[in-house]
């Protein structure tokens, strides 16, 4: 069978055709390279909660491993960051006091942590989000924001002979974009 062009048309496409098709792709296009950021940050703030949740159990680990107590001293809060965090921090992380922070602290390869000095104290430095705060005596807000204090109240009294600044701890980071990240075992 013989094929027949009507007189004045042709066969290919019509730069009308070419232009709806071009500004579908272009609206895919503008669509993806939106939420690749949005994809990006999220990612990001889940390592974070990850991190997070990891120092959270490595503190139980610590305790486990060290009589029932969590890290106290300069020299315990080191040997905590250098030792049960090097996954994050990396194999031989340096411990150093910051007094701007009021904290111990090791810049790691992934994270750096701060773990703050009083435990029967408040603060209110909140670090960026590449820096996990630690702190032993507190625990987390209910709901915590960028610009409250991160975690609750110290316990200063002790209970059945327990000291609670050293059977509490939390763990906190402010995450991009959206409110503080928080564990604490109270």
């Amino acid at each position: 069978m013989q094929s027949i062009n009507k007189p004045g048309r042709s066969s290919g496409f019509t730069v009308i055709e070419i232009m709806i098709v071009l500004a579908i792709a272009g609206l895919i296009l503008a669509i993806i390279l939106l939420a690749i950021p949005n994809a990006k940050r999220i990612e990001r703030n889940h390592s974070r909660k990850q991190f997070v949740n990891f120092i959270s159990t490595q503190l139980d680990t610590y305790k486990g491993d060290t009589q029932l107590t969590y890290p106290a001293t300069d020299a315990e809060k080191c040997l905590f960051m250098t030792k049960y965090l090097t996954k994050y921090t990396g194999p031989s992380p340096a411990c150093t006091f910051d007094a701007a922070k009021d904290c111990m602290f090791v810049h790691g390869y992934l994270y750096d942590v701060c773990f703050h000095e009083a435990p029967s104290s408040e603060h209110s430095y909140l670090g960026e989000p590449d820096e996990i705060s630690i702190q032993t005596g507190h625990w987390c807000n209910v709901a915590p924001s960028r610009d409250q204090e991160p975690v609750g109240n110290p316990i200063t009294n002790g209970v059945a002979g327990n000291d609670f600044n050293v059977q509490l701890y939390v763990v906190w980071d402010s995450l991009e974009s959206s409110p503080l990240y928080c564990v604490s075992n109270f």
